[in-house]
């Protein structure tokens, strides 16, 4: 059941009890964790994957280049009846 109809009601957010939350614990800012090294390996194959498809998809384009020009060439020297 509602408050009572005859009263305004404040509403407000609840009180902050900081007992509530536990604090947490003190680290130096100065000292950076290293990720382990299984995270760093796995960063490794796959920047050395990504340049080695970023490669490939510049080799591919090229062909596709070329082809079209081959293609425009071939049709634009060929007359037809």
């Amino acid at each position: 059941m509602g408050p009572p109809v005859d009263r305004d009601v404040v509403m407000a957010p609840p009180q902050f009890n900081p007992q509530q939350y536990p604090t947490p614990p003190n680290q130096p800012a100065s000292v950076p964790q290293k990720p382990p090294q299984d995270c760093v390996d796995k960063y490794k194959r796959l920047k050395r994957k990504y340049f080695e498809l970023e490669e490939v998809r510049v080799v591919v384009a090229k062909i596709v280049a070329w082809s079209l020009q081959s293609t425009h060439f071939l049709t634009s020297t060929h007359t037809r009846p």
